[in-house]
């Protein structure tokens, strides 16, 4: 991926499977509609085998520490998703 290909970048929150949510990165691409790439945080409601346990409030201090340095800077925004349903 060219950098120059980056035209957003956002941190999100979003609900994916009821009350467990997902934190990543996203970088987009022109007009913010193409992803182009995600990278995803661990996720404090998932142990280390993917399955459901109580929340590690310590598995969302990064996403939590690197959302907080750089949202706001060069355009870098923070989103909430909210699940449709279907």
């Amino acid at each position: 991926m060219a950098l120059e290909d980056v035209t957003g970048i956002q941190f999100v929150d979003a609900e994916s499977h009821g009350d467990i949510h997902s934190y990543y990165v996203r970088f987009s691409g022109p007009g913010h509609e193409d992803t182009l790439v995600r990278s995803y945080f661990s996720n404090p409601n998932l142990d280390d085998n993917e399955k459901r346990t109580e929340f590690q409030p310590e598995k969302l201090h990064a996403f939590d520490e690197f959302r907080d340095r750089y949202v706001g800077q060069e355009g870098i925004v923070f989103v909430t998703r909210l699940r449709h349903s279907s």
